[in-house]
């Protein structure tokens, strides 16, 4: 006697292989969304410390150098 080891599972009807279909699609869409969001939020965090970065200090010093000798030393007062 031969025996059938598959389990019984109904086939699918084609509204539950749609379901998956349109789950599967709204997760894609909320997914390529959120990481756009990261994206566009870690771009902006960025260019916010590059602005920071190049941004004269307060009361700042530089030294100018020309052929490897001091030429001369500039002072900056943002506050006036």
């Amino acid at each position: 006697m031969l025996c059938d080891y598959r389990p019984n599972k109904k086939p699918k009807s084609g509204k539950e292989i749609h379901k998956k279909k349109i789950n599967l699609s709204h997760k894609l869409v909320f997914s390529i969304i959120l990481v756009l969001l990261i994206v566009i939020l870690s771009a902006l965090a960025i260019k916010i410390e590059l602005n920071n970065l190049y941004r004269l200090k307060e009361n700042e010093r530089v030294l100018l150098i020309k052929n490897q000798r001091p030429v001369a030393i500039l002072f900056f007062n943002v506050n006036n």
